[in-house]
């Protein structure tokens, strides 16, 4: 399989210092990344039920020794108990979601490639209409099999899925599932996206924009991993020509190959040739 980055013609850095960022959630496009929906219990009333169940046991337990008049004040005294456990949880649900997202941003990092090639939205909109370019990395080469194992988040690659609803997190102990950090909006499906995770504090290098108050973990790739790299159809001749210095630098036997992209002369397509 291949996966492509589509980069800004300002990002030539990714090809001269052979590093790529691990984005963390708050430096992505999309305000909903890592940042699933948290429920209290599988189901909207299961706590109230559960409470419920627990009232009807103890006014049964309480029956035989008295009387309706006091078994009723007891369940309305639970009652109110009720009400204020599922109103605590509601606010609970709402620290325990900001408190991952928190977390998230500070730990996880994550690598954001696609299986579209060529693909013109792509090419518009990562690509900077046209203006930047496309690496193919090859998502068999070891650097993006560095987990540990099949239970591990990090390290290797996982294939986003598209829904029209957000991930859900249930709270009453049920298992933290991985698919959390891999759904996002059916709008983004055009992406194809796959994704690989590494945690922030392994970065090689931090670059700092202190106007900005973000952070940008770079991370060290081995260039025997891209296997080419496109220009897009409307790059400026002056950064091809800067790729093409950077790519004559790398040894021949690792060097990726070099390909210019064009507009299909029939239909609504982007090619691209030897370059």
């Amino acid at each position: 399989m291949q996966l492509f980055k589509y980069l800004s013609p300002a990002r030539l850095d990714v090809l001269k210092s052979q590093m790529i960022c691990f984005s963390s959630a708050d430096n992505l496009n999309d305000p909903y990344e890592l940042a699933p929906f948290f429920k209290g219990y599988l189901y909207d009333d299961g706590l109230r039920k559960s409470l419920v169940s627990r009232r009807d046991k103890e006014i049964e337990r309480q029956r035989g020794s008295r009387d309706e008049a006091e078994l009723e004040r007891i369940a309305n005294k639970m009652n109110e108990q009720i009400e204020v456990a599922c109103g605590n949880t509601a606010e609970l649900m709402t620290r325990v979601s900001a408190g991952f997202r928190h977390n998230a941003i500070k730990h996880v990092g994550l690598l954001s490639l696609s299986v579209a090639k060529n693909h013109p939205l792509m090419w518009a909109h990562y690509g900077v209409d046209h203006t930047g370019f496309m690496m193919e990395f090859d998502a068999d080469h070891p650097f993006f099999h560095r987990g540990d194992g099949e239970q591990s988040l990090f390290g290797r690659l996982r294939k986003v899925e598209y829904s029209k609803l957000r991930p859900v997190v249930y709270c009453d102990g049920a298992r933290l599932q991985e698919d959390i950090f891999l759904v996002k909006s059916e709008h983004w499906e055009y992406e194809a996206e796959w994704r690989m995770f590494l945690n922030l504090k392994n970065a090689d290098y931090v670059v700092e924009d202190e106007e900005l108050g973000k952070k940008y973990h770079l991370f060290s790739y081995p260039i025997e991993a891209v296997k080419s790299v496109t220009l897009g159809c409307r790059m400026k001749d002056e950064t091809k020509d800067a790729i093409r210095k950077i790519l004559a630098a790398i040894p021949e036997a690792s060097r990726p190959k070099c390909l210019i992209a064009k507009l299909h002369v029939e239909r609504f397509e982007v090619v691209e040739l030897e370059g």
